[in-house]
């Protein structure tokens, strides 16, 4: 998304965009999703506690809410 602020955008040469396909061909899809948490709740427990807290800082959603 350009936002006026910078330089226009520029594509991507052949070797650039051969670079990233390789690099999204070596993603183990399966195994990232393996490792997501179940809920949103979850997400926000695990985030807490990986900022020292015992309660999350931001309300959580219930299933539902998606």
């Amino acid at each position: 998304m350009y936002d006026g602020l910078a330089d226009l955008p520029r594509l991507l040469g052949p070797g650039a965009v051969a670079d990233i396909a390789q690099g999204l061909d070596a993603i183990d899809v399966g195994a990232l999703l393996a490792d997501l948490l179940a809920s949103p709740a979850e997400a926000a427990v695990c985030a807490a506690s990986a900022r020292g807290s015992s309660a999350p800082s931001a309300p959580t959603w219930s299933d539902n809410s998606l």
